[in-house]
C-alpha cells in the first residue's frame, strides 16, 4: 500500500528527491517496525542496534523504507511502502503533498496529529529535560481549531511565474495551483495566480483582506486591533490564538496566592514583539487590568499604550538593568526557536517573582528551558498544547511555573 494513497503515485521518487536532492541515494531498502513520532515528525524505528528516522509513516505501522543516510550509530529513511498501516492513516487533502516542504503531517487524520505531537513532546520533557513523571502535569490542555483555512501569515515565492513554496529540506520551488491549510483570500490569490512582483514575499490575510511584503496589516483580536508589517511577525493562526488569549493572559497568582488580589501588580512580558500579550492584559481583558513592561529588541509599536511600557533592549540587555531586579506579579516569556539564552534562563531561574508563563514555539527547547528551572525550585504547573499549525509537526507549547 502507498503511504500516501490514490492521489501520489512514483511515491519512492518524488519523496526522495524533494526531501534529499543532494544527497546520494542508496539502494538499501528495510522492513522496520515505527515505535513512535519524534518532535519533527518522522517515525522513530530500531533494528539491529541502529536508530532509524523515517518520514511519513505512523506508530505501529510496519513499512518498506528506503535508507537515504546513514550515520553509522543512525539513518535516514522515506517510507516507500505500508505493510501493515495505522488505522489514524488518511488520505492527504492537497494535490501537493509529498513535493511541497508546507505541511508534513497530511497523511494522519488531524485529531491524532495533535496527540502525536503531545506524546513526543511529553518524552522530549523526560529525554532533554530530565523531568521524571512526578514533574509533570498529568494532563496536557489542549488548543486547536479547524485544519484547513486557518493560517493567516505565509511566505512564498516565485516558481516560475506561480506562486510556489520550497520543497521540503531543499530551495527547490514547488509551483501551487492549491493550497487548502491558507486563509480564503490567500487560496483565492493562488488560484487566480495574483501577480505581486518579486521573487519572494510575505502575506498576511484576514476577514477577507490580505496585505503583502512592505505593507501594514490591520488586524482585530478579540476586539483589540493591532498594525504591524507584513514583513514582520504576528501569530499566523488567528483563530487558535484568540483561543489561546484568555489563557495566557488570565488572572494571575499573586504573592499572597489569591487571584487579582490588589493594585500595583506589574507583569515582565519578555520577547513581547508589537505588546500583543501586554495589551490584554492591561486592557483587563481576561483578568483584572495590571501594568506590564514590554521588552523587545525591536517592538513594532508606533504609539503609546494605556498600562505599557516598551523598553526596546534585547533580553539579555534588559535583565542587567535595575527595573529588571523588582518584584514582579509575573514574568511572560515568549522566545524565539532556540528557547532561552544562558543569561536569560538564569535570571528566570533567580527571578523576584512566584509565576513565569512561558510559550514556545519549539518543545525541545522549552523541554531544556523546563529542567533548568526546575532544577532552580520552579514547579511546572499547567502545561497546554496550542496547535496553530495543522498538518505539520510544528507544536507550540504553554507552561506555567510556580515557585516552591
Amino acid at each position: 500500500m502507498s503511504p500516501f494513497g490514490s492521489i501520489q503515485e512514483q511515491v519512492e521518487v518524488v519523496i526522495a528527491e524533494s526531501l534529499y536532492p543532494e544527497r546520494e541515494l542508496k539502494s538499501h531498502h528495510l522492513s522496520l517496525k515505527i515505535e513512535s513520532l519524534i518532535s519533527d515528525g518522522r517515525g522513530l524505528a530500531r533494528l539491529d542496534g541502529k536508530v532509524f528516522f523515517v518520514s511519513h509513516c505512523l506508530p505501529g505501522e510496519s513499512v518498506v523504507a528506503r535508507v537515504i543516510s546513514d550515520k553509522g550509530s543512525f539513518a535516514e529513511a522515506v517510507c516507500i511502502e505500508v505493510i501493515e498501516g495505522s488505522p489514524e492513516r488518511c488520505e492527504p487533502v492537497c494535490a501537493h503533498f509529498g513535493k511541497c516542504g508546507g505541511c508534513s503531517l497530511q497523511y494522519i487524520k488531524p485529531k491524532a496529529q495533535l496527540d502525536f505531537k503531545i506524546q513526543a513532546f511529553l518524552s522530549s520533557l523526560q529525554r532533554i529535560g530530565k523531568l521524571e513523571s512526578r514533574a509533570i502535569p498529568d494532563q496536557v490542555e489542549k488548543i486547536e481549531g479547524n485544519s484547513e483555512g486557518y493560517r493567516n501569515r505565509m511566505r512564498f515565492s516565485d516558481a516560475n511565474g506561480c506562486w510556489g513554496m520550497k520543497a521540503e529540506k531543499s530551495n527547490q520551488l514547488v509551483a501551487l495551483s492549491e493550497c487548502p491549510v491558507a486563509d480564503p483570500a490567500i487560496q483565492k490569490a493562488i488560484y487566480e495566480n495574483l501577480h505581486v512582483g518579486k521573487k519572494e514575499w510575505m502575506v498576511y490575510a484576514a476577514d477577507g483582506e490580505i496585505w503583502f511584503s512592505g505593507q501594514k496589516a490591520n488586524v482585530a483580536v478579540d476586539g483589540i486591533s493591532f498594525s504591524f508589517p507584513v514583513d514582520g511577525f504576528f501569530q499566523s493562526n488567528r483563530d487558535v490564538l484568540s483561543r489561546a488569549l484568555p489563557i495566557i493572559c488570565g488572572p494571575l497568582e499573586t504573592e499572597s496566592g489569591r487571584r487579582d488580589s490588589g493594585a500595583d501588580m506589574v507583569i515582565a512580558d519578555l520577547y513581547g514583539g508589537i505588546g500583543l500579550f501586554s495589551r490584554f492584559f492591561a486592557a483587563g481583558k481576561y483578568s483584572q487590568a495590571v501594568s506590564c513592561v514590554s521588552v523587545d529588541r525591536c517592538p513594532a509599536v508606533q504609539s503609546a499604550i494605556q498600562g505599557v511600557v516598551f523598553r526596546q533592549q534585547s533580553v539579555e540587555q534588559w535583565i542587567r538593568t535595575k527595573e529588571a531586579s523588582q518584584r514582579w506579579a509575573m514574568i511572560l516569556v515568549d522566545p524565539p526557536r532556540a528557547g532561552l539564552s544562558a543569561a536569560a534562563r538564569d535570571y528566570l531561574c533567580k527571578a523576584n517573582t512566584n509565576e513565569i508563563r512561558y510559550l514556545s514555539c519549539n518543545p525541545d527547547t522549552f523541554a531544556r528551558d523546563a529542567g533548568f528551572l526546575h532544577g532552580a525550585g520552579w514547579n511546572l504547573q499547567r502545561l497546554v498544547a496550542l496547535d496553530f499549525y495543522p498538518h505539520t509537526a510544528h507544536l507550540e507549547v504553554y507552561g506555567v511555573f510556580i515557585r516552591e
